[in-house]
């Protein structure tokens, strides 16, 4: 995204360039306080305005002024004046360290390497470029690590997959996951980010669906960057991608917009074919929903009976419940201790 060269003029009177970074503009501003004469209104690429120290280069929220008069006098441009020096680098040419650009291509680094989100979040890596490379280096959080940006500038195309499901044993929660695929051009390896994986709370409709869907293609800015969707072939989802076609205008008219998932095709074959010894499974999955059934009657199949020295009878019922459940005992021990004292049929 380029920036543009005209100079503007603050409230100050000050005359400055809406070029001082690759990512970001200086804007003009009303702000009064004296703290401002030493800050520039600066708009980042995605779109959030911060204060930009003018020695140091470091970014504040600009929405009060506490934070911006406490950083000043103890900025460390200001304390160590070499840091605010233009540097040469090995061709000759004048070079300024830039801490937006620096934050972009660490972004960068760690969405086309797929590393880690915290790969420069820690002391070593922190201290090391502090003391090697460059003083004024400020870390990146992983919690505050923006793929908004990179997306905003991706110039290719992104695909999605998406999916709503409900939460087992009957607790009426309903969950959706948004995955985002797309090609590194310099890498030239498949990526993918999760941008979204929330409680999905309204019923499983189109209309919910695609809204949904569409709220977060506008907040990662991409909405004019899909090239195709893979859903489940549930009715509500062909519902939702119609709703999509409309809004997003794939290319060739969305012929190969909808990608149907080929797990959910094969899982609806096999459940089509286990059909036919559905008496069987209906009766297996009734046992086992019975011993999964209220906490009092799982505690008590899972419990064996251990006999006890001070009861007579005690080795009577150990031996009882031991001999109804002798299969399952042998090979629940069997499997875990091998032929160490391996128990048989005939013991």
């Amino acid at each position: 995204m380029a920036t543009s060269s005209h100079q503007t003029t603050d409230a100050t009177g000050a005359t400055s360039t809406p070029t001082i970074g690759s990512t970001y503009t200086v804007i003009p501003h009303n702000h009064k306080a004296p703290c401002w004469d030493n800050y520039d209104l600066v708009k980042l690429f995605d779109g959030t305005e911060k204060a930009r120290q003018r020695l140091c280069g470091k970014l504040f929220g600009s929405k009060g002024n506490s934070t911006l008069n406490k950083h000043h006098p103890k900025c460390e441009s200001k304390q160590n004046p070499e840091f605010t020096q233009t540097r040469i680098d090995e061709t000759g040419r004048t070079w300024n360290y830039d801490q937006v650009l620096q934050r972009e291509m660490q972004m960068k680094c760690i969405i086309s390497r797929g590393w880690s989100y915290n790969t420069f979040d820690n002391d070593v890596t922190t201290r090391y470029i502090h003391r090697a490379l460059q003083p004024r280096y400020q870390k990146v959080n992983r919690s505050t690590t923006d793929i908004i940006r990179y997306f905003n500038k991706f110039e290719g195309k992104f695909s999605l997959t998406s999916d709503v499901w409900s939460a087992g044993q009957n607790l009426g929660l309903s969950y959706i996951c948004i995955t985002c695929h797309w090609i590194d051009p310099i890498t030239w390896e498949m990526s993918k980010r999760v941008i979204c994986f929330e409680l999905f709370e309204l019923p499983h409709i189109g209309q919910y669906i695609y809204q949904l869907i569409m709220s977060y293609l506008r907040e990662f800015k991409i909405k004019d960057k899909i090239m195709s969707l893979s859903f489940d072939n549930a009715s509500n989802n062909d519902a939702a991608i119609n709703k999509l076609k409309r809004d997003l205008d794939p290319f060739l008219n969305g012929e190969f917009f909808h990608s149907r998932c080929a797990c959910h095709v094969l899982n609806r074959v096999v459940q089509d074919g286990l059909k036919l010894v559905l008496p069987i499974t209906s009766k297996i999955r009734q046992l086992v929903s019975y011993c999964y059934g209220p906490n009092k009657r799982r505690q008590d199949y899972l419990k064996p009976a251990v006999d006890m020295p001070i009861r007579w009878n005690s080795t009577y019922k150990m031996l009882k419940r031991a001999f109804r459940q002798r299969v399952v005992l042998m090979e629940f021990h069997n499997s875990r201790n091998g032929s160490v004292n391996a128990i048989s049929s005939t013991d």
